[in-house]
């Protein structure tokens, strides 16, 4: 063990033992400082900035031992008797972030800059990344613009509200999974597997089990037998129960094969380093094509079932429909077109990893974790453990991001049985590493669409066939192919439409949800298809799109005349798409680079739809009651994970209520308050959960009037609530008063109210990119960008805005630079953030926003939703801008430069 040692943090004398090897980051954790981040472990993403001396260092890449007798700085060493410094409270009003994991780095950063010049800042976050807002806020902050309504009023629908979590964040309070250890509280780590197929004959696992500080050794016979998937959907029945928490099968090079439950990390890392696995390979497949041919070796035998799903061969989902007839539609055309798409596989790389924290006392199993829902994965670990669901609580506190990849039960399982085996609190994160080959991917897919089109440009026939790689386990593989071939088909009128798609079974680590869920992948084989029949037949872009698109009053159909849950509730496309052109008629972006130097510029187009809702049933409750002091606590199953839902319910309340969101305490993402919701994600929280709202919100006003009628002795329709009272016929009443009365007669002013919103609406987006490609190097530019969104009323606008840029940024990693790159058996190469080239600072280009204004029928509110179509339209825009620059149309992500090198002298016929 380790001497002790002293060092000086935030200004008092820290002393303590450091764990051998330990950083810097990891014991000031240990200590208490939890305002310092954990996101990479490898000095590549910043969020554990700390100052050394006064100078920014990434404190994981720093040996606590070498800090003795030195000063250290956290982000909770700034503020002086609460108040903020002049960086911190620059970061509040600019909202300089969203989930907040990476701000306490970027904070610690920024305050030593002093007076450098914006030109400058892509170098000095150089360290810094930032998954969630697109970094436009982060420059805000840097140059003071204020983003927040100073006086917000009561703080309703239309104001641009700071979010709930706000003061926490920029201080370093805020508090995420792994930041809360309870007491005695174990380790977990995993072995995973180095073969993409095999079966486990033996393991030895005598040596970990005897050393010192390890409680237990789990194998797949110490896992329960029922299997389930690791999916979380409102309806089973729609992903496949292919999985074990653990298997005596590996089925992707990466797959957990046992874990060790231990005192410290440390000694769980070592201990899985004394475990010898002896395996029996089996054949491997890995392209989901061969995967589909009926003598390919099967990934799962007869394992993988759900009611709805039956594998044949290695498929697990067959979807196949269409409308009119096909033949008809294609004999029809003047013209038909043909193209096939490739698309890549993508990390999530939410900086927060993977984590969840479980205590089991008696029959009571409590899960503290990072998830996006936290009821469905109460229904999962019930499942999985036979136990009743009511004995156990699933709750999260702040979520460091999460874009689909913690729409997945993949820790907490673990979690449970580690703290069923040991009878002590059991913690189970992923580290970096883990998160890339342990985790889950945007699903790839090659796309093959063809078209008819009368020469005016009319389509008459469109068909798809679509097959997706959903890898190892099912997971997210059928919902993602129902919205892969739903919305983006339906976004244009045909009278013909034949569409095939195949969710497939391979050896590879298992994809899963991500933002845009499926339907980015054939938008953006979509888009550039027409961009490809729009030259041919020599017709402008938008003009094309403008003859196809669905128009309001229109069906959305797809493979199917039923559109499901999806109507047009407004429709903002044709304004969109006017505006588009309006703006990219002016002058605007950065200036065209010198064509001496062997830059060539275009421009691009792309439109989307995206529905507010999934394919299945998304539900939401809410509960409100009034408190002793005249306040109310509000409670809801939603999960903000840094996309702001926490406070755009706020907001739809207290414009419901006509009460300010002081007043209004927000319980969310906790079982324990009854408040059932399907979870955050597929776009539905402001429809769905903010429905709930509106619902409880009408219910608590219409009892107080009641009560308070009653109590003054008139008609509850001379009621009315202002803000802490209740004005009636000239009387004003405390709410603190009327509730103390009500509960003096036994009663309650409590209500709850259920919302499942059918039928749903859909959002719309257009948007034009102007780039410059260099014909010497291949190197992209973006000189513009600019997006017109329909998302009907805006609850909060600046939480709107963050939400576009977020998705578009992470939609130009996508089709600029992010790729996983895997071997000839599956295994993952670049498995960490330096090798897996995220968007950074430099990287992003001003961004043109505007929303149309739009009040939908079906929404909140008149509010659609605002979270994933952001996504949508940029790669294809870029796609189609880099092809109306070179001449050259590239059929696989992403386009780096070295592929559009090659692209271009391919194209010319140039000799390498």
């Amino acid at each position: 063990m380790a001497d002790k040692m002293t060092m000086t943090v935030n200004g008092t004398s820290l002393e303590g033992t450091p764990e051998a090897g330990e950083c810097l980051r990891s014991y000031l954790k240990r200590s208490g400082f939890t305002g310092v981040r954990r996101g990479c472990d490898q000095g590549d993403c910043g969020a554990c900035t700390v100052w050394l001396d006064d100078e920014p260092v990434h404190s994981c890449l720093v040996p606590a031992p070498r800090c003795v007798g030195h000063q250290v700085t956290t982000l909770e060493g700034l503020a002086e008797n609460g108040e903020l410094t002049d960086i911190q409270q620059a970061f509040f009003d600019a909202q300089g972030f969203q989930c907040g994991f990476c701000t306490s780095g970027m904070i610690m950063t920024a305050a030593k800059l002093g007076d450098c010049d914006e030109s400058e800042y892509p170098q000095k976050f150089r360290g810094n990344i930032c998954r969630c807002t697109g970094y436009r806020a982060i420059n805000d902050a840097m140059q003071g613009v204020c983003n927040i309504d100073r006086n917000p009023g009561h703080g309703g629908v239309g104001c641009a509200k700071a979010l709930d979590c706000s003061h926490a964040v920029v201080t370093g309070a805020t508090k995420y999974t792994g930041d809360v250890e309870p007491e005695g509280m174990l380790h977990v780590r995993v072995v995973r597997s180095p073969i993409p197929h095999g079966r486990i004959k033996a393991i030895h696992k005598e040596a970990a089990e005897a050393l010192e500080g390890v409680h237990a050794v789990l194998t797949w016979e110490d896992s329960p037998k029922r299997r389930f998937s690791t999916a979380i959907h409102d309806d089973p029945r729609v992903d496949a129960d292919d999985m074990l928490v653990l298997d005596n099968v590996v089925r992707f090079t990466g797959q957990r094969v046992c874990a060790v439950v231990a005192e410290t990390d440390s000694i769980a890392q070592e201990g899985c380093h004394l475990i010898k696995v002896d395996y029996e390979p089996i054949e491997a497949v890995f392209d989901p094509e061969e995967a589909m041919k009926d003598d390919a070796q099967r990934v799962h035998g007869q394992a993988a079932e759900s009611v709805l799903l039956r594998p044949r061969s290695n498929v697990l989902l067959e979807l196949l429909g269409g409308i009119g007839d096909i033949d008809a539609g294609f004999k029809e055309a003047d013209f038909v077109h043909e193209t096939t798409m490739q698309t890549s596989r993508a990390q999530h790389a939410h900086l927060e990893p993977h984590c969840a924290i479980a205590t089991v006392d008696g029959d009571q199993v409590t899960v503290r974790a990072s998830t996006q829902g936290p009821y469905i994965a109460r229904e999962k670990i019930a499942h999985i453990f036979g136990l009743n669901m009511l004995s156990v609580r699933v709750y999260k506190d702040q979520i460091g991001g999460g874009f689909g990849g913690k729409q997945e039960v993949i820790t907490e399982d673990l979690a449970v049985l580690a703290a069923m085996k040991t009878g002590r609190p059991c913690k189970f994160d992923f580290t970096r590493q883990e998160e890339f080959i342990g985790a889950s991917f945007r699903h790839p897919m090659k796309i093959r669409v063809k078209t008819g089109h009368t020469s005016d440009g009319t389509m008459t026939a469109f068909q798809m066939r679509v097959v997706s790689d959903t890898g190892a386990y099912g997971n997210h593989g059928g919902e993602t192919m129902f919205s892969a071939c739903h919305e983006p088909v339906s976004l244009y009128r045909c009278p013909n439409k034949d569409i095939a798609g195949y969710s497939v079974y391979t050896n590879n680590v298992p994809s899963g949800g991500f933002r845009g869920y499926g339907a980015s992948q054939t938008a953006h084989a979509i888009e550039t298809h027409l961009d490809e029949v729009a030259e041919a037949l020599k017709i402008d872009p938008i003009a094309l799109r403008r003859i196809n698109v669905v128009k309001e009053g229109d069906g959305l159909t797809a493979f199917s005349g039923d559109h499901g849950s999806h109507e047009i509730g407004s429709y903002g496309l044709e304004e969109c798409m006017d505006r588009l052109e309006e703006i990219m008629s002016q002058e605007g972006g950065l200036p065209d680079p010198p064509a001496e130097e062997g830059w060539v510029c275009g421009n691009g187009y792309a439109t989307a739809i995206q529905g507010c809702t999934p394919p299945t049933v998304h539900r939401s409750k809410a509960r409100i009651e009034l408190r002793p002091d005249g306040e109310f606590d509000y409670y809801t199953g939603s999960a903000d994970m840094g996309n702001g839902t926490d406070t755009t319910l706020l907001q739809i309340l207290a414009e419901t209520m006509q009460v300010s969101t002081d007043r209004i305490h927000i319980h969310a993402g906790d079982t324990d308050g009854d408040a059932y919701d399907t979870g955050t994600f597929a776009n539905a929280t402001t429809f769905v959960a903010g429905g709930a709202a509106v619902r409880a919100g009408n219910a608590i006003v219409e009892k107080i009037c009641k009560a308070a009628a009653k109590y003054a002795g008139c008609d509850a329709a001379d009621c009315h609530i202002v803000d802490s009272s209740v004005h009636a016929m000239g009387k004003t009443i405390p709410l603190a008063e009327l509730q103390e009365h009500v509960r003096k007669d036994g009663r309650s002013l409590q209500v709850v109210r259920n919302h499942q919103a059918d039928p749903s609406s859909v959002g719309f987006a257009a948007q034009c990119v102007r780039v410059a490609v260099n014909r010497h190097d291949g190197h992209i530019r973006i000189l513009r960008s600019v997006s017109i969104i329909d998302v009907g009323n805006l609850i909060n606008p600046m939480v709107c805005r963050g939400q576009i840029e977020g998705g578009m940024t992470q939609g130009l990693g996508w089709i600029l630079s992010e790729r996983v790159l895997m071997d000839d058996q599956g295994k993952v190469l670049n498995d960490a953030i330096r090798h897996y080239r995220l968007p950074a600072f430099a990287d992003m280009p001003p961004m043109e926003i505007e929303f149309t204004k739009t009040h939908d029928k079906h929404g909140t509110m008149g509010a659609k939703s605002i979270g994933e179509i952001g996504i949508h339209t940029i790669a294809p825009a870029v796609a189609n801008a880099v092809h109306a620059a070179t001449g050259v149309r590239f059929k696989e992500m992403p386009l780096m430069p070295h592929t559009v090198l090659k692209g271009i002298q391919d194209h010319d016929g140039v000799d390498r």
